[in-house]
């Protein structure tokens, strides 16, 4: 295993993960307005974590390895591209679900493989 130094957090996630994490938290923590309705009854559907500026942030970081398994990830066929490779994923290392004011807090990202990513639920 190999220590991961973190690139400071990017200008994108830090102007905007405020705005970005209200809808999570209300949604998991099923907050209730005065009259004890739902504020928000619906999953958000944002991914901003998903977003070039962040990815290739974590791939460099990562050194395109997965934060799990250690497994070397091919390199994006896409990556000094605007299109984008599935080749990885920006995962939350604690879930959403039990944590969602970390939704977007950067030292909760992990870059992963698919597999790692999509079985460890």
């Amino acid at each position: 295993m190999e220590f991961i130094r973190r690139s400071p957090e990017p200008d994108y996630l830090s102007a905007n993960k405020e705005i970005w994490v209200k809808p999570w938290i209300d949604y998991y923590r099923k907050r209730r307005d005065e009259d004890d309705r739902l504020i928000q009854d619906t999953k958000p559907t944002d991914n901003h974590w998903t977003h070039d500026n962040i990815r290739k942030i974590l791939i460099l970081d990562f050194k395109n390895n997965c934060g799990y398994c250690g497994d070397s990830r091919p390199m994006p066929r896409a990556f000094n591209s605007s299109k984008r490779s599935q080749r990885g994923h920006v995962d939350h290392y604690r879930a959403k679900a039990l944590y969602p004011e970390l939704t977007y807090h950067w030292d909760n990202y992990i870059w992963s493989c698919e597999s790692c990513n999509t079985e460890k639920g």
